[in-house]
């Protein structure tokens, strides 16, 4: 966390670090497999303290988030797999209640909300009739621009700058709009703090 205190109420910081995001919902539990994605997320943060163990921390991110989806179906005589590759970018704003049950460890959560920067998706589909596979590709572009979530963690303060960070986001909107599919998103991620 970057961060400089007003008052010695609120401290402002930046934080950075690493997802494991998948999807979740009723089309996820469907597919035969789905495989979780890694990727950067970062940004700025605002943290105004109450009292010694409750706070109120607001967040401005960047994330790279998503999985690939797999699905393979019998259709009549023809064997189709269908790979479905969520590769997203949010702009998340996130707002998160803490409360310390010790003067360096917090628990958090809150609510989240997130704007959807990607235009489209990438499915693929193979279908192999009569010993013969022919490819082919679609971009899905009725996408949620904006989603919901809930996130909880935790986070451990080393000292008055640094800090670790772990939190889990469980999303709430299907990514797509026109309810065909029912994806949504589902996130880990651990990011350092540092506090101006």
């Amino acid at each position: 966390m970057l961060c400089m205190t007003v008052n010695g109420q609120i401290t402002y910081g930046l934080k950075a670090g690493i997802n494991y995001s998948t999807i979740g919902g009723g089309s996820a539990k469907e597919a035969d497999e789905v495989n979780a994605l890694i990727g950067p997320h970062g940004g700025a943060f605002a943290q105004y303290k109450f009292r010694d163990n409750i706070a109120v921390q607001g967040e401005l991110l960047g994330s790279y988030q998503g999985a690939n989806a797999k699905v393979s179906r019998m259709v009549g005589t023809t064997m189709v797999d269908v790979d479905q590759n969520f590769k997203l970018a949010y702009i998340l704003l996130p707002v998160m209640v803490q409360f310390y049950p010790m003067p360096n460890l917090r628990l958090e959560w809150g609510p989240q909300i997130g704007y959807n920067m990607t235009k489209d998706i990438l499915i693929t589909a193979n279908v192999r009739l009569e010993g013969d596979l022919q490819r082919y590709e679609q971009r899905m572009d009725d996408l949620h621009k904006w989603d919901f979530a809930l996130n909880a963690g935790m986070g451990y303060e080393f000292t008055e700058s640094w800090a670790a960070v772990f939190r889990y986001s469980h999303g709430f909107t299907s990514l797509d709009k026109t309810g065909e599919y029912d994806f949504q998103n589902r996130v880990i991620s651990l990011s350092a703090e540092y506090r101006f």
